[in-house]
């Protein structure tokens, strides 16, 4: 029984975070109101409450699972495999991204899309910081810096041109196959 109400609020939860980054599309976040979300996501006020309590905390919340997903991706896979071989790692960052395209290419398209990529690397930092350091084997932060905020930046707006539908045309294995090549030459460029 536990299961079937899980199921349940998981798709509550994704249709709530989905009203929610379809309206960061459309006003500010401070103009949202529980109204509005409840409304685009035919769920009850009392229903959204039970999962956040304003519209504040859903976006607070809904930045920390992004987060969350890339810390599990980095400690699963580890950043030297991921600077060695970035392949692997891109295409499964493709996959978990495929699974709910709809919602992600609202997050990564929006207006918040900066704010959001700023908070994932601020997040990740002291963790990129580290492994960056000791696999291009620098040691001066501003430095590593510098490589963390040139990769993240690469990506990103790469990811916004393949959600905004410029590079739509190009199959998978070639979108791929592009950002390995970003993150291959950020390596390349601050290798020692």
């Amino acid at each position: 029984m536990q299961e079937k109400t899980h199921k349940k609020n998981s798709k509550t939860e994704k249709s709530i975070r989905r009203a929610f980054s379809e309206l960061i599309n459309e006003k500010p976040v401070d103009k949202i109101s529980v109204s509005d979300i409840i409304r685009r996501s035919d769920v009850c006020r009392g229903t959204f409450y039970a999962h956040y309590n304003d519209v504040n905390d859903l976006y607070g919340i809904l930045k920390q699972d992004i987060v969350a997903s890339f810390r599990y991706a980095l400690d699963n896979i580890g950043m030297k495999s991921f600077l060695e071989n970035p392949a692997p790692t891109i295409e499964a960052g493709i996959d978990w991204l495929m699974r709910d395209y709809e919602y992600h290419k609202n997050l990564f398209i929006s207006p918040l899309a900066k704010e959001i990529w700023r908070y994932i690397s601020d997040e990740l930092k002291n963790d990129v910081v580290a492994q960056v350091g000791e696999y291009l084997g620098l040691d001066n932060p501003e430095k590593i810096r510098v490589f963390d905020v040139f990769l993240v930046t690469s990506i990103r707006d790469t990811l916004a041109l393949w959600f905004s539908g410029a590079l739509s045309e190009l199959p998978r294995d070639e979108f791929v196959a592009l950002l390995t090549t970003l993150v291959r030459s950020a390596v390349n460029a601050y290798s020692v």
